[in-house]
């Protein structure tokens, strides 16, 4: 196989062909995208994201950089959002120019649809690149986007932004083969901000992306000189960091923060959110796994790929007539592709690996007919098959270290043993995300490619029209048969007009205070927009919420008296009961009705009051001293809130301030003084917010009587960055009662004023991330065109005779 040439296309005109195949995937596409843009809301979709994403900007426009908003989870530093900041960029957009007109979650639909038409633009590129003909790029634009993935993630599931990966993912692998055979800056750039773009579009595909990129870079370097294609590459890496790794930078520092999965089953997660049988490649409606259960069932969608694309494969690794092919540059690809689609099956495999999970499925097959049972044999058998077709190939017809690969790729759970190998590994929750975010991409653009000889030197021109008409039937029919994964999760109208009701309830409601939500479900996420009120806690981007604030929140949830406690020291002035959400059972909501007066209901929603919440803050006077970072001790401070003690984290312990009434003893324990045990302290007292708190996101000012003292805790979550002066004198600020942030008054103050304060550093990386990529779109649109001067454009497209 020999790349040292750059692959050519003449321009020809579109043959009858070409044109019938490009306007049956534009018809397709416009009818499936139409058909979801009018489609009811499912309840993942919700409005979680139309509102959480320009939450992000909000600040930003009405008060310059803005990285913290308090409208979720007792508040949060923006730049955890920032990790997918080119999709929150874009999405935001969309609602700024559309939701007047459409409103944001038609708005926001738009743009995923959008991210999908240029998903299939690149697609054909990638094809294009790797040989295919213009027929062939459209009919692999065609399957990246009828395999069920692309119209899985963006439709059922809550990762709008993960849609906009499906573009860069075949750039960045087309730009790694372009600018080892041109190396023309136009190319160099252009694979940096591929790869900028898809970290940007979620960060951890950089991560999820690694072992397939190694396989890639042998496949490169095997034909090159390896010095100057490193150079190139380096460069393209360097373009890379400008416009994607710096900007990430003050999220990746802010994720040390968060609580990620602390307190969640991860494991779980993990074995869930996994490849488990060969069945699911070819079972889109779960027929073979129906009774198997939710492990089974409910995600199958992730790996479902269809008859025709693996026939494709199938034939165009096995038939003999497709030996020369297979050795051509084309060919070489091809394999490539499928190394690459079965690495990432690999990893997508989770703890267990695909024979572990092959045999866990054999081991709860009670209720799978025994008719079923051998197909699943055959199904992991034909895996295998392909895995040691693809291996043999690139080995060059060399056994041994084929049949190596071959176990190796069955038998090894290799997820695990990255877990245990890589920190970075442990906190990925979902093993599938290596074969959604890359690896369908490469089985579509292998099935592609093997379409090219299949159809074209086998299958007698006569028949070639009406065997892919049929092809297409089968593919739209098995696409269609899934239909129950999108009717299965949409919601009512009615439950959105007693939402409407239950909102315009709460933005009057006498009780000031943030909403406890008890939902699964992601529309109460709208609350702050509709209700002006904020929440404590959410089902959507938990990972993202302050570790001691999720310390805090599990030590509320472990007694009906802990529940309450955490109620009112979270500010929680309403409870939300989402009577009919579905993972919310019927017995939790009971138990908060047992506890809370009932202020609002209707036929979806209940409301319950808490009239003892502490919102906005309050002043306690009794303090039990606690050692830095000791939040684990959460369970302690709602012990002891209901006795009118609070806990204070203190580098020092000041036994001589007032009100000083014990201190940690060990991890666990708390020792008292005499004159406190089993006695309460000083009522608290609620201190009022000067102004509105949704006014101004990165401040707040309260304040106080100059006879007033003690510890005034605000019911808002403690953050490294906040600082606070009173009297216009800075002061420190502690964190209380495990998450929360306080600062001590002394006698005689007054004011008392929390500025939210990110580093510099943070706004200049932002600035910095966003002023390169104006600098590279700039180039890679300006310098090919007319416009730019002649030697420019010829150093930019490496025409060496033009700069001759």
């Amino acid at each position: 196989m020999s790349s040292k040439s750059p692959v050519t296309n003449p321009p020809e005109k579109k043959s009858p062909n070409e044109k019938l195949a490009l306007w049956t995937l534009i018809i397709l596409f416009a009818a499936l995208a139409l058909g979801w843009l009018c489609a009811p809301i499912s309840r993942e979709e919700g409005f979680a994201d139309t509102v959480r994403y320009p939450d992000v900007f909000k600040g930003l426009i009405e008060h310059g950089p803005s990285w913290w908003t308090p409208n979720y989870m007792l508040g949060q530093h923006l730049a955890t959002m920032y990790v997918a900041g080119l999709s929150v960029g874009l999405l935001s957009l969309g609602v700024t120019l559309f939701g007047w007109l459409l409103g944001a979650l038609a708005s926001f639909k738009l743009v995923v649809v959008l991210f999908g038409a240029a998903s299939l633009v690149a697609m054909n590129a990638l094809i294009r690149r790797l040989g295919g003909s213009r027929l062939l790029g459209i009919v692999g634009a065609g399957l990246y986007f009828l395999i069920p993935m692309m119209v899985v993630r963006g439709p059922v599931y809550e990762h709008f932004g993960l849609c906009m990966t499906f573009i860069f993912t075949p750039l960045l692998f087309r730009g790694i083969i372009a600018v080892a055979e041109e190396r023309t800056p136009a190319e160099i750039a252009l694979l940096g901000v591929a790869a900028a773009g898809l970290a940007l579009s979620y960060a951890k595909v950089a991560v999820i992306l690694a072992p397939i990129l190694i396989l890639w870079a042998w496949a490169v370097f095997r034909d090159h000189d390896w010095q100057p294609l490193l150079k190139a590459y380096l460069i393209s890496i360097g373009v890379a960091c400008l416009c994607g790794l710096i900007p990430l930078l003050p999220g990746v520092k802010e994720f040390s923060n968060a609580a990620g999965f602390l307190f969640d089953p991860l494991d779980g997660w993990k074995a869930h959110y996994s490849f488990k049988t060969a069945l699911s490649l070819i079972d889109p409606s779960n027929y073979l796994l129906a009774g198997m259960g939710p492990d089974y069932e409910s995600d199958s969608a992730f790996f479902h790929m269809g008859v025709i694309p693996l026939l494709l494969l199938s034939l165009g690794l096995a038939l003999s007539q497709l030996t020369e092919w297979r050795k051509s540059r084309t060919g070489f690809w091809f394999l490539i592709l499928n190394a690459s689609w079965l690495i990432g099956l690999c990893f997508a495999a989770g703890p267990s690996g695909i024979l572990g999970g092959h045999l866990d499925l054999l081991k709860h097959a009670q209720q799978m007919p025994d008719t079923n049972i051998p197909i699943a044999w055959l199904s992991l058998i034909w895996l295998g098959w392909v895995a040691w077709l693809t291996a043999k190939e690139l080995f060059e017809g060399r056994v041994i270290p084929a049949l190596i690969s071959t176990v190796l790729f069955l038998v090894l759970p290799v997820f695990h043993i990255a877990e245990l190998i890589f920190p970075f590994f442990r906190d990925i929750r979902a093993p599938e995300s290596f074969f959604s975010t890359s690896g369908f991409c490469c089985l579509a653009a292998a099935a592609a490619l093997a379409a090219g000889p299949i159809f074209g030197e086998l299958i007698p021109e006569g028949r070639r029209l009406l065997l892919a008409t049929l092809a297409l039937l089968v593919v739209l029919f098995q696409l269609l048969s899934m239909s129950g994964i999108y009717t299965s999760r949409l919601l009512p109208e009615a439950l959105f007009k007693d939402y409407a009701a239950t909102c315009e309830f709460l933005k009057t409601a006498p009780l000031q205070g943030r909403v406890h939500p008890l939902s699964g479900r992601y529309f109460y996420l709208t609350l702050p927009e509709q209700a002006h009120r904020t929440v404590d806690t959410e089902a959507s981007a938990r990972h993202f919420q302050l570790k001691w604030i999720r310390h805090l929140e599990a030590a509320g949830n472990s007694s009906g008296d802990a529940i309450k406690s955490y109620d009112d020291l979270a500010g929680v002035a309403y409870i939300l009961l989402d009577k009919t959400d579905p993972f919310t059972p019927k017995q939790i909501q009971d138990f908060y009705r047992s506890i809370y007066p009932v202020a609002f209901e209707n036929n979806y929603f209940a409301v319950l009051a808490n009239p003892e919440t502490l919102y906005p803050a309050f002043l306690a006077h009794d303090f039990v001293a606690l050692p830095m970072e000791s939040y684990a001790m959460a369970p302690a401070a709602l012990q002891l809130a209901p006795r009118n003690l609070v806990t204070v984290e203190m580098p020092a312990v000041d036994q001589s301030l007032p009100g000083f009434s014990g201190l940690a003893k060990g991890a666990n324990q708390i020792e008292l003084l005499p004159q406190y045990q089993g006695k309460a302290g000083q009522p608290f007292a609620r201190v009022p917010l000067v102004g509105k708190r949704m006014d101004d996101y990165q401040r707040m000012t309260y304040q106080l009587p100059s006879t007033a003292s003690g510890w005034l805790v605000v019911t808002e979550a403690y953050h490294p960055d906040w600082t606070v002066t009173i009297d216009g004198k800075p002061a420190e600020v502690h964190r209380a009662e495990a998450a929360l942030l306080s600062t001590y008054v002394p006698l005689g103050s007054h004011e008392v004023v929390f500025q939210f304060k990110a580093p510099a550093w943070y706004t200049f990386c932002l600035a910095f991330g966003f002023l390169s990529w104006i600098v590279a779109l700039t180039a890679l649109l300006y310098l090919p065109s007319k416009h730019a001067p002649a030697n420019w454009r010829a150093w930019w497209l490496g025409d060496k005779d033009s700069q001759g």
